[in-house]
């Protein structure tokens, strides 16, 4: 039997072709009527990454003046009343409730608000943060996301001074980097055909084959 033909895999639909360590070296094409390929590293078509994520949540106690929540080394103060002559950056107003204080120190995060709302619901001097923005907002809970997708985001901080306040854990979680497509997509010329590639293409994670068109089959030679 013929080593490439012994060595390839039949496909004719998107799906995994091998998971663990990969190494391809071409394209068998048997027929099709129109269509495109890419391989990408990984055991799903999801190449995008994901953001790492964190909540933090009052639990059980109230969020009182002086609390502070670290986000990536920026700490923000919880206050009952905004300190003044100095102003000190980083400061969140508490107000009429836990779901008041959220909604500021959500504004704080992400550097917005209105004239009326910058030095009145969080300080003056204030930055958006670093590493992370606030998105969903609820009465007991604020949700922080990485500002990029990536692992390297996992290790952002997130401490709380308050014990009844606390974080989903230590550092934010959940971030996936991008899984690279190692060769993008690929237009098939009409009929049969082999692809052949100049050196062995290495697929560390797996690999996973994108089809689009329509009657496409081939096969995935290993080296």
């Amino acid at each position: 039997m013929n080593e490439l033909a012994y060595k390839a895999k039949p496909m004719t639909e998107t799906g995994l072709v091998q998971a663990g360590y990969t190494a391809i070296k071409g394209l068998i094409v048997s027929s099709h009527t129109s269509g495109t390929f890419k391989l990408n590293n990984g055991i799903t078509a999801d190449a995008d990454g994901e953001k790492a994520t964190t909540t933090l949540t009052v639990v059980t106690t109230p969020i009182a003046d002086g609390d502070t929540i670290n986000l990536g080394g920026q700490v923000y103060t919880f206050k009952s009343e905004l300190s003044a002559d100095p102003t000190v950056a980083n400061e969140v107003l508490i107000g009429a409730s836990d779901a008041t204080a959220l909604d500021n120190l959500k504004l704080a995060v992400i550097g917005a608000g209105t004239e009326g709302e910058i030095g009145v619901k969080y300080s003056e001097g204030t930055v958006a943060n670093a590493y992370v923005t606030a998105t969903t907002n609820g009465d007991t809970s604020q949700v922080f996301e990485a500002l990029a997708v990536g692992t390297s985001y996992n290790s952002v901080v997130t401490v709380s001074s308050n014990e009844g306040v606390t974080f989903t854990g230590a550092t934010l979680a959940g971030g996936v980097d991008v899984a690279p497509i190692l060769i993008d997509t690929y237009t098939l010329a009409s009929g049969s055909q082999t692809i052949s590639f100049p050196e062995p293409v290495e697929f560390k994670a797996g690999a996973y084959l994108t089809i689009g068109g329509t009657s496409v089959k081939l096969s995935v030679i290993y080296a």
